[in-house]
């Protein structure tokens, strides 16, 4: 008992010795504030030596806005902390927001490997980013003193400088201790140091962006203003129940387009509580966040031309459709489902886009940081589903790419002509975990890999189809990557009569759907009428096509109760390893018309060489036309002759021209 009490009062002792430590580094800091005042207030300078000595003092301001100005544009950074894997097409976001040739620290994001990271400076180290730049360049500055030597001044000035930088709020307390000796006749005083007032809002500025992150730390309201857009515009197919057959098909390309242009038109309206905004904005307290802006003009933005990532599911390739909605007539739920003629669908998204915060006063003085938004399955940052944390996961993390041991021999080929590859970006990925290892010359890339057994390597190229490929990296060795350049296609569509064999343009009313599928490599796409262009690489395709149009006499469909199931990744290991669970939704559907049918389509295979790609500029698609249904019955002739149309007479493949 004894012994426990005496542990005790050392606890309590111990307690008591940091908190008087901690008041003693306390007021010694506000004492210092206090004498710097004290002494610049006490500081008298004769007329005569003024000239020179305002020199001096303008010198030392100016080299301290412009450090500070530097850090309110980079994030509080002077250099933004460089990323362990540089920018590039495997990681496009990187640690920073790329504007022009400078850059801006996210103060949150997400690593290539999935990892929360957090990069705020402390008021610590921008002070001390301003004392370097100020000690850099102080000595070059005060060349500008031979002209008052020129007039008759005497000045001796150290060749050293050691300077000490206190930011607060509205202004910058700096000493330089860089003893300097001026005189003029008979005038003269000796400075040991000099002391000097900055006026800059560098201090307010910071903290109040210290209060907008923590604000989107607790509320993620730039992640809801998102999941409000989605739910909010057409453009964004979100989760719906309608009964229009036209055109509910989207290609994630477009959608991708369109979310963009969304969210930089909305992020304009977003301010701080009584800040000033631009009066071209509408005055909505929709957009209002809930931190006191006073006296500062606050912005939020986003420019369509920055990265942004999107995953949808359900998708294929650049299709997005709705997964499949049991009932109890089989076949008409395969029908409805296949031709979008019954629409409920519920898409899951994976976002990720930087937002630049941007703050300034009245006198320009402006502080900016960038914050990435995330959008996990639906839900603000972090999806709150079933979660294996990564130690008990046995993901790798970020070690894995510190221990880069064994040397591959990494070549990259043209399959259009067999040409090396140069400047293709390699990473190796294993159980989760994404190494960028570098960029290849025109020889090639030999690098230093982590050891994984049937990891994967992967080469990505602007213009080219993204490859990966099995490979074991516990022994040295040397592998080849055969990269597909994309060309680009204008498309003309076509309809052909089975009966006949003739061949129209598209009418009002009617539109052609064509997936192509390349059984090679997984390359995946589609095209609507309506667009003009198509990507493609070479390889053999399996194509789908669908010509849908509008009904003369409606057909009627009965309302009935439908399960949608949408095939959603899991968030955890079984996530990463490719593993999916169903999540259903249940709808009552009332009685309906079918407006729009399918018409006709067909299903085939096609191959694309890449003598025949290179040498044209147009793709003509042929859709085909059969009937007219005016019942079910031969709605579903219609649907069951898709597969073997193909194989009539009048049948038309694609064309190169």
């Amino acid at each position: 008992m004894q012994k426990r009490g005496q542990v005790t009062i050392f606890i309590i002792v111990g307690i008591v010795i940091l908190v008087v430590f901690g008041m003693l580094f306390f007021f010694r800091g506000e004492l210092l504030k206090s004498d710097f005042q004290s002494e610049l207030a006490k500081l008298k300078i004769p007329d005569q030596l003024k000239p020179a000595k305002s020199y001096i003092d303008d010198c030392i301001e100016d080299s301290v806005l412009v450090a500070a100005r530097n850090l309110g544009s980079k994030g509080g950074y002077s250099n933004v902390p460089k990323d362990n894997i540089p920018r590039s097409v495997v990681n496009p976001f990187s640690n920073s927001l790329e504007i022009g040739n400078s850059d801006v620290a996210f103060w949150y994001y997400k690593s290539t490997n999935n990892i929360d990271k957090e990069q705020i400076p402390f008021i610590e180290d921008m002070e001390e980013d301003i004392s370097k730049h100020l000690n850099e360049n102080f000595l070059y500055c005060l060349k500008g003193l031979d002209f008052y030597v020129e007039e008759l001044f005497e000045i001796s000035q150290a060749n050293y400088v050691d300077s000490e930088i206190n930011i607060e709020d509205t202004h910058i307390e700096v000493i330089v201790n860089s003893p300097t000796d001026l005189r003029i006749g008979e005038v003269g005083m000796y400075f040991e140091k000099h002391l000097v007032d900055v006026e800059v809002n560098l201090g307010k500025l910071y903290k109040l962006a210290l209060e907008i992150y923590e604000k989107e730390k607790e509320k993620k309201f730039l992640e809801e203003y998102t999941i409000d857009m989605m739910v909010v515009y057409d453009e964004i197919p979100y989760s719906n129940t309608d009964f229009e057959c036209n055109r509910k098909v989207w290609q994630k390309s477009e959608v991708e387009k369109d979310f963009k242009n969304i969210v930089q038109n909305n992020m304009y309206g977003i301010r701080l509580k009584n800040s000033e905004y631009y009066s071209t904005r509408n005055d909505n307290d929709y957009f209002e966040v809930d931190v006191s802006g006073n006296g500062v003009t606050s912005n939020f933005e986003y420019m369509s031309s920055w990265p942004f990532f999107m995953e949808v599911n359900p998708s294929k390739g650049n299709l997005m459709t709705g997964d499949p909605i049991t009932q109890e007539n089989s076949d008409i739920s395969k029908y409805l489902n296949m031709f979008f003629c019954m629409n409920n669908y519920h898409f899951v998204y994976d976002v990720k886009y930087p937002v630049l915060i941007g703050l300034s006063d009245d006198k320009g003085f402006s502080f900016q940081f960038a914050n990435m938004v995330v959008i996990d399955k639906n839900t603000p940052r972090k999806y709150e589903g079933e979660i294996i944390s990564y130690d008990d996961a046995g993901i790798l993390g970020e070690e894995f790419c510190e221990n880069k041991i064994n040397t591959i021999d990494v070549e990259v080929v043209d399959a259009s002509n067999y040409n090396n590859l140069n400047n293709v970006d390699i990473s190796y990925s294993c159980m989760g975990s994404s190494c960028y290892i570098g960029r290849t010359s025109p020889s090639g890339l030999v690098n230093k890999f982590p050891i994984c057994i049937n990891g994967e390597i992967h080469a990505d190229k602007q213009g080219y189809f993204s490859v990966s490929e099995l490979l074991s990296s516990d022994v040295d060795s040397k592998t080849s990557l055969l990269l597909e350049p994309y060309y680009e296609l204008n498309v003309d569509f076509r309809v052909v009569d089975l009966r006949n064999g003739e061949i129209r343009n598209l009418e009002n009313g009617e539109d052609a759907i064509f997936q192509f599928e390349n059984m090679d490599n997984g390359y995946v796409t589609s095209v609507v009428s309506g667009v003009d262009e198509i990507m493609l690489v070479a390889g053999d395709y399996f194509v789908t096509s669908y010509l849908m149009k509008e009904l003369d006499d409606p057909i009627e469909i009965k309302g009935q109760t439908y399960t949608e199931c949408v095939d959603a990744p899991r968030a955890s290991l079984l996530g990463i390893l490719g593993f999916k669970k169903e999540e259903c939704f249940e709808t009552k559907t009332e009685d309906s018309e079918l407006e729009n049918y399918l018409a006709g389509g067909s299903a085939f295979e096609f191959r694309l060489d890449h003598t025949g790609l290179k040498s044209s500029d147009e793709l003509v698609l042929y859709v085909v036309e059969d009937d007219e249904p005016s019942n079910y019955n031969e709605m579903f002739d219609i649907f069951n002759n898709i597969e073997k149309n193909a194989l009539n007479q009048n049948f038309r493949y694609p064309e190169l021209r």
